[in-house]
C-alpha cells in the first residue's frame, strides 16, 4: 500500500503542469504583462529600500565606536571646565573691581606719587589703550573712566606700534 501511495504522489507531481479545471487561471497577454510589470516594480522598490539600508549600515560601520561611559566622562569634563572658567572670570572681574590701578596697590606699599600701574599703548590707527599691570584690566577710549586714568600721573611710558600714516583713521578703527 505504501508503494501505491508513492506512485500516486509521483503522478501528481508529474501532472502539475495540467491542473484541474477549478484551479486554472486564464489571462490575456496584456494582463500578464501588467502583472509582470507590477511585480518587477515592487521588487525594484524593495531592492532600492534594501540598498538604502545597506548603504546606511556601511556608512555607520565607518564611524568609530564611542564608549558611552567615555562620552559621559567627556561631557562631565567639559561641564567642569566651563564651571572653572566661569569662576576664573568672576575672580578676575572681582579683582578688577577691587584694584585701584595704583603702582604697588596690591602690596603694602603704594607708590608715593600715586602713579598708575597702567601701561599705555597707542596703535598706529590713533587708538589708545591702557592695561593695568596688576589686574590686567583693559581700559579703552570708550570706557567711562578712561579720562580719569589717562589724566593720572603714569608709572610707565607710552608705547607705540609704528609711525604709519593712515589717511582715514576712522575707517581703520
Amino acid at each position: 500500500m505504501a508503494k501505491q501511495h508513492e506512485e500516486a504522489t509521483e503522478t501528481q507531481i508529474l501532472n502539475t503542469s495540467n491542473p484541474p479545471a477549478d484551479q486554472r487561471i486564464s489571462m490575456s497577454a496584456a494582463e500578464l504583462q501588467t502583472l509582470i510589470s507590477t511585480i518587477t516594480a515592487q521588487v525594484t522598490a524593495a531592492q532600492a529600500e534594501s540598498n538604502k539600508a545597506l548603504a546606511e549600515a556601511i556608512r555607520d560601520s565607518n564611524k568609530p565606536y564611542v564608549d558611552p561611559k567615555k562620552a559621559e566622562n567627556d561631557e562631565m569634563f567639559r561641564k567642569n571646565t566651563r564651571e572653572q572658567e566661569e569662576r576664573r572670570r568672576k575672580a578676575v572681574q572681582a579683582s578688577q573691581e577691587w584694584c585701584q590701578h595704583i603702582a604697588g596697590g596690591m602690596g603694602d606699599i603704594k607708590d608715593i606719587g600715586g602713579r598708575t600701574s597702567i601701561a599705555w599703548h597707542r596703535f598706529d590707527n590713533g587708538q589708545t589703550v591702557g592695561i593695568c599691570t596688576q589686574c590686567i584690566r583693559v581700559i579703552r577710549e570708550t570706557d567711562e573712566d578712561f579720562r580719569k586714568w589717562w589724566g593720572q600721573p603714569k608709572m610707565n611710558k607710552m608705547s607705540r606700534s609704528g609711525d604709519r600714516y593712515i589717511e582715514k583713521t576712522a575707517a581703520a578703527v
